[in-house]
């Protein structure tokens, strides 16, 4: 931490967005205030061993609290980081996002990695719809071929499926990101339509 300070220094001279900070750092959070940064801030929920599924919400909930009204006052989101235990576990994540939510606590959400998240492809279509309304990031990286077209699928099936099959000739698909300022679209498009697709 003793050179976080130039590191923001070098990410503001050179255009880098300062996007996500893992953990809790007094230090980090003060440089944060100073430079107003607003990163998301990635969190692992422990692994409460309650008798119920409520017990263990409410407990996990609570033992975010101090951070969740901390980083609201950052005016950063705070995401759930699915590490692994209790804490990781899809349906765990998103009731206590549920939770949280219901208390005003709209800024908490998940960060999904698919590094610790294998054990979801198989389901990934129910997981993915469970947590999209407190989807923050969600990191694909850390699988294998087969493990990606799975995941591939899994998407595809998700969703709905548009047949272009009454389109006669090439048919393309650009999607944009979703950003304001996606300037590919506006050059690409005329530049396919030139070559007659």
């Amino acid at each position: 931490v003793a050179q976080f300070e130039e590191e923001i220094l070098q990410y503001k001279k050179h255009g880098i967005d300062y996007f996500a900070f893992w953990g809790q750092h007094e230090e980090a959070f003060r440089l944060f205030r100073k430079h107003d940064l607003h990163p998301q801030i990635w969190h692992t929920l422990g692994s409460p061993n309650l008798k119920s599924q409520a017990e263990n919400v409410s407990a996990a909930a609570a033992a975010i609290r101090p951070l969740v009204e901390q980083t609201a006052k950052l005016g950063c989101k705070l995401g759930l980081y699915n590490h692994g235990g209790w804490g990781g576990e899809p349906a765990n994540l998103v009731a206590v996002c549920r939770l949280l939510h219901k208390a005003g606590h709209r800024h908490v959400g998940i960060v999904y990695n698919w590094h610790h998240g294998h054990g979801h492809i198989a389901d990934w279509a129910d997981v993915l719809g469970q947590m999209q309304p407190y989807l923050h990031c969600l990191n694909l990286n850390g699988m294998n071929t087969e493990e990606r077209s799975a995941l591939t699928q899994a998407m595809v099936r998700s969703g709905d499926v548009l047949s272009l099959e009454h389109i006669s000739g090439p048919k393309i698909d650009k999607h944009s990101t979703g950003g304001v300022g996606d300037k590919v679209s506006l050059c690409l498009a005329p530049a396919v339509a030139a070559c007659g697709v």
